[in-house]
C-alpha cells in the first residue's frame, strides 16, 4: 500500500515543478526547454515530474491556469 501524502504536499510539489519550468522557459524559451531541464531545475526525477504532469505542454497549461487564477483573485478583491 502506497503511503498517503497530504493535499498540501501535493500542491507544494506541483508548485515546485511549475516554478522550475517557468524559470527554464524564461531562460531558454519554451521550445528549447526539455523535460530533462525541468526535472533538473526542480531537483526531481522524471518519474516524480511525470506523476504530476503528462509533459511540457501540460506544465505550460498549468502555468497558464496558475496565472489566470492569480489575476482572477486580484480582480475580485
Amino acid at each position: 500500500m502506497a503511503p498517503k501524502v497530504s493535499e498540501d504536499y501535493l500542491e507544494q510539489r506541483r508548485g515546485q515543478i511549475l516554478d522550475a519550468a517557468r524559470d527554464c522557459f524564461m531562460e531558454k524559451g519554451y521550445h528549447r526547454t526539455t523535460m530533462q531541464d525541468v526535472c533538473k531545475a526542480a531537483e526531481l526525477s522524471p518519474g516524480a515530474v511525470y506523476r504530476y504532469f503528462d509533459g511540457k505542454e501540460a506544465i505550460f497549461e498549468g502555468l497558464a491556469e496558475r496565472r489566470l487564477a492569480a489575476h482572477t483573485e486580484a480582480m475580485s478583491c
